[in-house]
């Protein structure tokens, strides 16, 4: 898949929901979420290397975390 241009945030927030809920698996969108939250997990001292904070990252969007935590901070959906 293409990369997004020019997405409105109804559109990112719909990107973000389908890679959190493992539907974009190897995607390009995919990598570039799990880079970004790679270099947060790193720079929080987290992880001892961005190699091992991209794993870290890759796994919390596979075992449905990311999700889970998205769900908990957006409240009920209507």
């Amino acid at each position: 898949t293409s990369l997004p241009t020019n997405c409105d945030a109804r559109e990112s927030a719909s990107i973000i929901r389908a890679i959190f809920a493992n539907d974009r698996r190897d995607d390009a969108t995919e990598m570039i979420v799990l880079m970004n939250a790679a270099a947060a997990i790193y720079v929080s001292g987290s992880a001892a290397s961005l190699a091992d904070a991209y794993e870290v990252a890759k796994a919390s969007v596979r075992k449905g975390m990311a999700l889970e935590k998205l769900k908990s901070l957006s409240g009920p959906q209507n």
